[in-house]
């Protein structure tokens, strides 16, 4: 019988095949936690951008905005968000004139994940009725 001759494998080989499984497995893990903390994020943005948007639509159909302007205030919503926002006199110089003016009008919302403080921003102007 020939020493060389028999068929298998030998230690080494399947030390080095399991290694290599073992780095594909991590590499692979690695990216379905990538996958799942940029869906986390994504997720994230979602709810942020619905809760600015419904607080820029009160702010847009309150009838006495007009009377905000010039002022700020920011509220905690008690799950991680603060909500910021601002109502400002825009181009007054231009619309002296006019029977109208402009607002500004500025919604943020903040809030921290992962040790990173993340925001989203709406801004919209509106004109409402000059107060004689």
């Amino acid at each position: 019988m020939k020493h060389g001759a028999e068929k298998g494998f030998t230690l080494l080989e399947i030390l080095v095949a399991l290694v290599l499984l073992s780095i594909a497995f991590l590499v692979i893990i690695r990216l379905f936690a990538v996958n799942l903390r940029g869906i986390s994020i994504s997720d994230d943005y979602s709810v942020a951008v619905a809760r600015v948007e419904s607080r820029m639509r009160e702010l847009l159909d309150d009838e006495k905005i007009a009377e905000k302007a010039e002022k700020n205030w920011t509220e905690d919503t008690g799950d991680g968000y603060r909500i910021s926002a601002s109502v400002k006199d825009a181009l007054k110089d231009r619309t002296d004139n006019l029977q109208f003016r402009l607002l500004d009008i500025g919604v943020t919302i903040q809030w921290t994940k992962w040790g990173r403080d993340r925001a989203v921003t709406l801004r919209t102007m509106k004109a409402v009725n000059k107060v004689p």
